[in-house]
């Protein structure tokens, strides 16, 4: 039965990056022929794998490929991101990291507010590609974002069963979240999430009863669209660890927004990654 114990609620990493190096050697051809000093928003996608998680947080693979939109295939889920490319390297470090996600998660907030819960999560790649040393440096963030000072706690929990009516029949939706209305599920629109019972996530974290930090994207979003005393969220999980969470939000209606979702590099260290690829360069 459910597990009835207030405890705050906690979130894991929302994703580790895999960067290829052909995304690097296609970076430097799209620069050379294509991008040349356009320093616009580039759309970059990468296809979900929820069943396969190589550690317990979600894998974003980027390769040569990640710059083109795959093709439709209802089963795979396809995120899509952007890739900001800096023409120097002072150009890089000198952007206000802080102030670029805060702007990003405000963008995402907007759009569930307006259109559907699966346009709040997103990523965001700023890069430099020192095309004469072949040398990348790159940051990527997935914002999460939330009221300032909003804390969560779960009231109560359950184990979802893996063969629930729930989770057979969401598992094949090519969608990340969706509403459950008379427990039937729907899209995640804004009309619908002032009515559901509650949120169907396909959770980025396989650790036990800790979600991903984008969770707070969805309380966010719910929260201003509809008020109540509890919100219920079913995480779905590919392994034994699904689980359904009754959760309080307080300080929940501050208007302003803390948003955080840089990834930390190898040595744990809120900081940008780079790669030397000159020793595969074409002679």
């Amino acid at each position: 039965g459910p597990h009835m114990m207030v405890s705050d609620l906690k979130f894991a990493p929302s994703f580790q990056s895999f960067v290829d190096s052909s995304f690097f050697h296609e970076l430097s051809r799209l620069k050379l022929d294509i991008f040349k000093l356009d320093s616009d928003e580039k759309a970059l996608y990468t296809q979900l794998d929820l069943n396969q998680f190589t550690s317990n947080v979600l894998a974003i693979s980027l390769r040569d490929d990640s710059f083109q939109k795959p093709d439709n295939d209802e089963h795979n889920i396809i995120l899509k991101g952007y890739l900001l490319n800096f023409n120097t390297i002072e150009l890089f470090k000198n952007c206000n990291k802080i102030q670029f996600i805060k702007e990003k998660g405000q963008e995402l907030l907007q759009r569930g507010l307006e259109n559907d819960l699966n346009e709040i999560i997103s990523f965001y790649m700023i890069s430099f590609a020192d095309l004469k040393k072949y040398k990348f440096y790159y940051w990527i963030c997935m914002p999460s974002f939330q009221s300032d000072g909003a804390t969560y706690q779960i009231i109560s929990s359950k184990v979802i069963a893996s063969d629930s009516d729930i989770s057979v029949s969401f598992i094949k939706q090519n969608v990340i979240i969706a509403c459950v209305i008379s427990g039937v599920i729907q899209k995640a629109t804004p009309d619908n999430l002032k009515v559901c019972e509650k949120v169907v996530f396909k959770d980025f974290s396989h650790l036990k009863d800790i979600p991903s930090a984008v969770t707070k994207n969805i309380l966010t979003v719910w929260s201003k669209l509809s008020p109540r005393e509890t919100y219920t969220i079913c995480f779905l999980r590919s392994d034994e660890s699904s689980f359904e969470a009754e959760i309080i939000i307080n300080n929940g209606n501050n208007p302003s927004l803390k948003v955080s979702g840089w990834e930390k590099n190898g040595l744990g260290k809120l900081a940008p990654k780079s790669i030397d690829l000159s020793s595969l360069m074409d002679p």
